[in-house]
């Protein structure tokens, strides 16, 4: 994961103040985690169960897979992006008074399919941009995380194996 320097915030060669911080930095980021699936995730019907299913699955494949810093940080951002889309765009959309043609199209195309359980509250226009700002935000903070520079391999230079004849 992108934090993998856990004896730069709480170690016992710390300071008690310093691992105070650290401990306070772990609680935060944990906190604001919760907040940003809370936020990304709709409030109720099908699509509740579909997103939560859905993080569940990907954070798991995620865990398991062990990813450098760049990679999390990019699977990251690409999930909350999707994620946001389908419920600050999309579902927006479909639950908003009116008859636009992407709400035509949407429910045409899912019609029979969810029942009517598409829909859900309808949002005040500043929050999709609010929590745009939010997840955004978040991303900053796990980006800015402590983390160690991954070792190089003997025979590595800048990153690339050198190039040998072997005639």
């Amino acid at each position: 994961m992108a934090f993998r320097a856990p004896e730069r915030l709480l170690s016992s060669s710390r300071t008690p103040l310093a691992n105070v911080n650290g401990g306070i930095v772990l609680l935060t980021l944990w906190t604001a985690a919760a907040q940003t699936f809370a936020l990304l995730i709709p409030d109720a019907g099908l699509p509740r169960l579909v997103f939560t299913a859905y993080f569940l699955l990907l954070l798991l494949n995620t865990a398991a897979a062990s990813p450098d810093r760049p990679r999390l940080l990019r699977c990251l951002a690409v999930t909350f992006g999707s994620v946001f889309v389908l419920k600050f765009v999309v579902l927006s959309e479909l639950s908003a008074p009116g008859t636009g043609w992407l709400k035509r199209v949407l429910q045409a195309m899912l019609e029979g399919i969810t029942l009517g359980t598409l829909t859900q509250e309808v949002l005040q226009p500043a929050t999709g941009y609010i929590a745009f700002f939010v997840v955004g935000l978040f991303l900053l903070a796990v980006f800015l995380l402590p983390y160690r520079q991954p070792p190089v391999s003997p025979g590595l230079q800048n990153g690339v194996y050198p190039l040998t004849r072997t005639w």
